[in-house]
């Protein structure tokens, strides 16, 4: 993986956890046997966060991260999610459900990593 040898271990991880949101979005969509234009906007949108991390600037990561987290947030509180997750009978959605929350956290656990140790990276080369 000689593309990836730039970022570090948790900026690959976050691209693991929107890439996992960005593969829910069709799957459900496959399940319903429906195409919705919203359900392509949140495919692409992980996708173009994809693209915003792999710039590796700390404030584009701030974004990605903080716009996970509500997201993560937002999917916590959704009652459809919860319903899903509660039924693993339906496998299809519960692994969906599972993808989008998991993809979730590990997106913004890795995104909150890589922004404290870009902090203590730049305080200590302040201090040198």
């Amino acid at each position: 993986m000689k593309i990836l040898a730039k970022q570090s271990p948790w900026e690959v991880a976050m691209m693991a956890g929107l890439l996992a949101n960005a593969v829910a979005r069709p799957l459900v969509m496959a399940l319903d046997r429906a195409f919705v234009l919203p359900g392509l906007l949140f495919t692409l949108l992980p996708l173009v966060m994809i693209a915003l991390i792999w710039a590796r600037n700390r404030w584009l990561i701030a974004l990605v991260t903080v716009i996970n987290a509500l997201s993560l947030f937002g999917a916590l509180r959704e009652p459809l999610v919860q319903t899903r997750l509660a039924h693993p009978d339906a496998i299809g959605y519960f692994v969906v459900a599972l993808l989008e929350l998991l993809g979730g956290v590990l997106t913004t656990a890795a995104g909150f990593v890589v922004l404290v140790q870009d902090f203590f990276t730049r305080k200590a080369a302040s201090t040198d």
